[in-house]
């Protein structure tokens, strides 16, 4: 719990001046600084640290619960790239804990609003198969922290890249040359000092 705090101060101190915020914690219950994105000015963002302070580790995991909550917050974010970091160990035990349902009402939520979604399992016993499907669906990435690892260092180090987006829902067109099996199969993220990979297979006339 510690690390994750940390984590999520650097974040809110990264934020910069166009951009909108939101906090939300998770255990038996939900809660949340704000029902709605808070602009990042220095008084928001220091009421902001001062609601992480009194955090602690207590009560069950709602997953289901947290998801919930924090995406309805993205909506209407204008040209901002709606962004979710989801800390977590990956155990949901209050509320829903069948993976699929899980997956399945947050893809619901997110249809419209094509938030990413980027989660970090924390700890030993984490449930990667749900916290990969979360990323993976929502087109956004996942990372897993052990006990003895830094999350504040790896947190931060995302935090940095995707801050700076240069395209986002990039699509491509191929000009006169069939191909399959793309992917990604829906539009990426490409973000400053990082690459976009897309693979597929060309047909046999566009090999020759």
């Amino acid at each position: 719990m510690a690390q994750a705090k940390k984590a999520l101060i650097h974040c809110l101190k990264s934020l910069g001046p166009k951009d909108r915020f939101g906090v939300v914690d998770f255990a038996t219950g939900v809660g949340s600084l704000e029902s709605a994105l808070l602009p990042a000015t220095k008084e928001n963002v220091a009421r902001a640290l001062r609601y992480v302070d009194t955090l602690e580790a207590a009560g069950g995991t709602n997953i289901e619960g947290a998801l919930s909550e924090a995406l309805p917050m993205l909506k209407g974010n204008g040209e901002n790239v709606p962004m979710l970091f989801f800390l977590t160990d990956g155990l949901p035990t209050v509320g829903s804990t069948d993976v699929q349902g899980i997956l399945r009402a947050a893809q619901e939520k997110n249809k419209d609003l094509k938030a990413r979604i980027f989660a970090f399992g924390v700890g030993n016993d984490v449930n990667t198969l749900l916290l990969d499907k979360l990323a993976e669906a929502n087109r956004g990435a996942r990372d897993y922290v052990r006990p003895e690892e830094d999350i504040e260092h790896k947190v931060s180090s995302l935090y940095q890249k995707v801050s700076r987006p240069a395209l986002t829902d990039v699509r491509l067109e191929w000009d006169g040359i069939e191909v399959s099996q793309a992917t990604p199969k829906q539009g990426g993220d490409l973000f400053y000092g990082s690459e976009l990979l897309v693979m597929g297979a060309l047909s046999p006339a566009a090999r020759a």
